[in-house]
């Protein structure tokens, strides 16, 4: 197919005169520039729940029957248009999901983003030249970014997406920040040593906290030290460091709980430790089990120690779903005095500290359960654990 300006301005209008061949071309040329745009999104606010080409398979059927709605000649027109079917797509589907009402600002929300990830697709692009158009080639150029990720192996794709297109809104944080005098601490998608300068610049906050980011990669913590003190950060360690660490990690936790809760502790850790790597998903089936560190360790041996860690897990979401956070919780009483700045005690009971536990171990157990995607609370099938999760 033509893919210049006048080639899609030809295509579009055969399409409008009914041929079906056309429309069939218009359509297949712009399935890679949908499904990045919808793996951007996803990654955000609904991952797991849905994949990138199953939802641009619905868009495209949606452009297919509202065709004749379509007014434009331009391709950006038509981008744009194609854009409009996939918010709304997006939002039909998280609706049902979330068995929500109609909500405009997440709408509003959903559409930023998808805008975004189109204008950061233009970014990774060759620059523009001086003409005007050069300009119109540079903002057509958005497809064709798109078809030259599709062409990447699936773990470099997603590598390209989470890096480039996966951002997350810091302006409420540089909005704080120019309007207290205090010192602001910035936290969000802080997944590798780079997001942490970049928010730094982006914002001006004083200083960055590294939440989900850390988990089952403490090493994060040389590389941040590393970047601000202007060098570069050292390589993440190979699965054979990695693997020592794990036994460093669980030697702690049994010296401080005792080996059988300081290792149900350590299950979940060995799945943020061990995701990504070739054959992890079974091992991990025996990780969730471990009842010691020789059973542990025996587990990991099955696994290649010169794997490098994989670049698909170093912003991979653990901890929690990718579900936004929509309300923030305080303690108890927490603003009965706004002027009394006394930090929040300990947990008053065991109750109380097993809900800390559960709020800090991102929705699993001391054993590992995930808690379930209905979201309702039970306690733990294991029969040694029981905890609430």
């Amino acid at each position: 197919m033509d893919r210049s300006d006048a080639g899609i301005a030809r295509c579009i209008r055969l399409a409008r005169e009914g041929q079906p061949e056309a429309l069939n071309e218009l359509l297949e040329v712009h399935r890679n520039y949908l499904r990045v745009l919808a793996a951007s999104c996803l990654h955000r606010e609904m991952q797991g729940k849905a994949d990138a080409s199953d939802v641009v398979q619905e868009t495209l059927l949606k452009v297919h029957e509202n065709f004749r709605q379509f007014r434009g000649t331009t391709e950006l027109e038509w981008m744009a248009w194609l854009r409009k079917i996939l918010v709304n797509h997006l939002t039909d589907f998280q609706k049902g999901f979330r068995r929500e009402r109609r909500n405009v600002n997440r709408e509003q929300s959903l559409e930023s983003l998808v805008d975004r990830s189109s204008a950061m697709l233009l970014n990774l692009g060759p620059s523009p030249g001086p003409s005007p158009s050069q300009e119109a080639q540079h903002r057509e150029s958005a497809a064709l970014v798109a078809d030259a990720i599709a062409e990447l192996e699936p773990e470099d794709s997603e590598v390209v997406i989470l890096r480039s297109l996966h951002e997350l809104d810091w302006n409420a944080i540089g909005e704080l920040k120019a309007s207290v005098r205090i010192p602001v601490l910035g936290n969000g998608d802080v997944w590798e040593s780079f997001d942490a300068l970049r928010m730094l610049r982006a914002t001006g906050c004083d200083a960055v906290i590294v939440g989900r980011g850390c988990l089952g990669r403490p090493w994060l913590f040389r590389e941040l030290a590393e970047v601000f003190d202007g060098r570069t950060p050292t390589p993440p360690p190979k699965l054979g460091e990695i693997v020592r660490v794990m036994e460093d990690h669980a030697a702690r936790l049994v010296a401080f709980f005792g080996e059988e809760n300081g290792m149900r502790q350590m299950r979940k850790w060995c799945a943020w430790y061990t995701k990504g790597f070739r054959g992890s998903a079974v091992v991990r089936e025996k990780l969730a089990r471990v009842s010691s560190i020789g059973e542990m360790s025996a587990a990991l041996a099955e696994l290649d120690p010169e794997e490098p860690f994989p670049e698909s897990a170093l912003r991979a979401p653990r901890g929690k779903s990718g579900r936004a956070q929509t309300r923030v919780a305080l303690p108890h009483g927490y603003l009965d005095d706004l002027d009394d700045d006394t930090p929040p005690g300990a947990p008053q009971d065991d109750a109380e500290s097993a809900e800390w536990e559960q709020a800090l171990s991102g929705g699993q157990g001391p054993c590992g359960a995930q808690r379930p995607a209905n979201r309702q609370w039970r306690h733990c099938a294991d029969s040694g654990c029981r905890s609430r999760i």
